[in-house]
């Protein structure tokens, strides 16, 4: 995922010779489609908590799961039983 994202960018700019172009690689507006559940629980009164390591590219789950289980671990405690 992260070759075929980096390989969007540098083909947009002209620097991957043979680039088919967006038509066939368009780019994925993963940040926007991401951050919109959040968004939409914050709004509605919810707890966000965004962490954004600066190693851990575009798979934190996946790149750095303790980080995760950390502040989700964190989280759930914060927010107690209901």
């Amino acid at each position: 995922m992260i070759k075929r994202q980096l390989g969007i960018r540098l083909g947009s700019l002209g620097q991957v010779p043979g680039w088919p172009g967006a038509a066939m690689f368009s780019p994925q507006p993963q940040v926007a489609q991401t951050e919109a559940m959040p968004a939409r629980c914050a709004a509605a009164g919810g707890e966000v908590i965004k962490a954004e390591p600066p190693d851990a590219a575009h798979g934190l789950v996946v790149g750095r799961p303790a980080v995760v289980g950390r502040l989700l671990d964190e989280h759930v405690r914060r927010a107690g039983p209901r």
